[in-house]
């Protein structure tokens, strides 16, 4: 209702990335032998830093914190589309365009993440405003979420690409 909430729904999304960060070095610094368990690392640690191919259950391993990111995204977009049509006139475009660049390359950074640690993702740009079954969405392989994220930062959203930069000083 408020530009105010435009920067603050961009933190939002910020504050989710951060909530992912131990996730990322627990599961590519634990497995590439970074990191080396101690005799009190728990037994789902050791699951990652062994290969186990069953991680079913292991909150570690659990890739819906960076969907949950994915999703605040999508919404963001959304919203701050939706705040624009409404509010042309009044609206700061540059910060407009910086913002709705840089959730577009948090969401490229956030698929090919997941991609480099499960191997695949499910791509989807739709806001969700439920639970769905991710299983109507296309299943990417590291090779197509790369395109895919290319694809995304070129043509962007809403006639922005992943370009453009803010001065958070202002």
């Amino acid at each position: 209702k408020e530009e105010s909430e435009m920067y603050a729904g961009f933190i939002g999304i910020t504050t989710k990335m951060q909530d992912i960060g131990d996730k990322i070095i627990y599961l590519t610094d634990t497995r590439g032998e970074m990191l080396e368990p101690t005799i009190n690392t728990s037994n789902e640690l050791y699951s990652i830093y062994n290969y186990d191919t069953d991680l079913i259950g292991n909150p570690y391993a659990d890739p819906a914190p960076y969907y949950e990111v994915i999703i605040a995204c999508n919404d963001y977009l959304l919203k701050a589309y939706e705040y624009k049509e409404k509010n042309q006139t009044s609206l700061n475009m540059d910060h407009y365009k910086a913002l709705i660049s840089s959730t577009l390359r948090v969401k490229a950074w956030t698929y090919l993440t997941i991609a480099k640690i499960y191997g695949k993702a499910v791509w989807f740009d739709d806001p969700m405003r439920e639970k769905k079954d991710l299983s109507q969405f296309p299943e990417k392989d590291l090779k197509d979420i790369v395109t895919a994220c290319l694809d995304l930062l070129d043509k962007g959203f809403d006639g922005i690409n992943g370009k453009h930069t803010m001065t958070w000083a202002e």
